[in-house]
């Protein structure tokens, strides 16, 4: 069996096509927001980030929804064997369907969005990733129009993207009433540009917060800015 272990629970990834990766982890560890109560985690996957936001805001309810099949299986075995299981619900379902029939809203939402392009993969695994990822099943148009129908007044949504298609999604939000607040620009490393983007949306306008993320050093080894964001839930002790 296929298990991501991390220091507070575990992740089983055997049927899932989306895999434990670089960037969940870094959204679940570099958002910032002030002691949510109602978390939304749009597409969860496995449920990596709706657990990682268990395990940092130790009152909230979290909500985490997923279209594919064999992922909401693995998500909800995953949160079900974990020691938050009774404040992590998994939703089986369209992100459109969750928010009409949705009766509250969240003051934190986060999403690690779909992205992938379709014709360019091929097989049984890539057929697969593709429906979790493809913008058919959730464009960016319906995914902002749906973030701003169930986030607060006050709330924030965090999301993490390529550094093209965050660009998009970041332009688009305007349309939506959702502005950027928080920008963080990720690079490999010191010598590469930044290839993705951890950024912030809200209702309500202020001065956007920029910084830069290196997630390895000049050396290729692991960045100690990567290395304490992920301290409370990477085994480091162990690699």
């Amino acid at each position: 069996m296929s298990v991501f272990k991390l220091k507070e629970f575990d992740i089983v990834q055997q049927h899932s096509a989306m895999k434990v990766g670089t960037d969940s982890v870094l959204l679940g560890s570099l958002l910032e927001t002030e002691n949510p109560q109602n978390i939304l985690d749009i597409g969860t996957g496995t449920g990596l980030l709706a657990l990682m936001l268990a395990q940092r805001y130790k009152d909230a309810r979290i909500d985490a929804v997923e279209i594919d099949e064999e992922a909401f299986a693995e998500a909800t075995q995953n949160a079900q064997q974990s020691k938050w299981r009774d404040r992590v619900n998994m939703f089986h379902q369209s992100l459109q369907d969750f928010a009409r029939q949705s009766t509250h809203q969240y003051d934190l939402i986060v999403s690690n969005p779909p992205y992938y392009e379709v014709e360019n993969h091929y097989g049984i695994e890539a057929q697969n990733r593709s429906h979790a990822r493809h913008t058919a099943t959730l464009s960016f148009d319906e995914l902002l129009e749906n973030i701003a129908k169930l986030l607060i007044t006050d709330g924030r949504c965090w999301m993490v993207l390529p550094k093209k298609e965050g660009e998009l999604v970041v332009e688009k939000a305007r349309a939506f009433g959702l502005c950027l607040v928080h920008q963080i620009f990720v690079f490999p490393n010191p010598n590469k540009p930044f290839n993705r983007l951890v950024f912030c949306l809200a209702k309500t306008q202020q001065e956007t917060i920029l910084a830069s993320f290196y997630i390895k050093d000049e050396s290729g080894h692991y960045s100690q800015q990567y290395k304490d964001a992920t301290m409370p839930f990477l085994l480091w002790n162990k690699q």
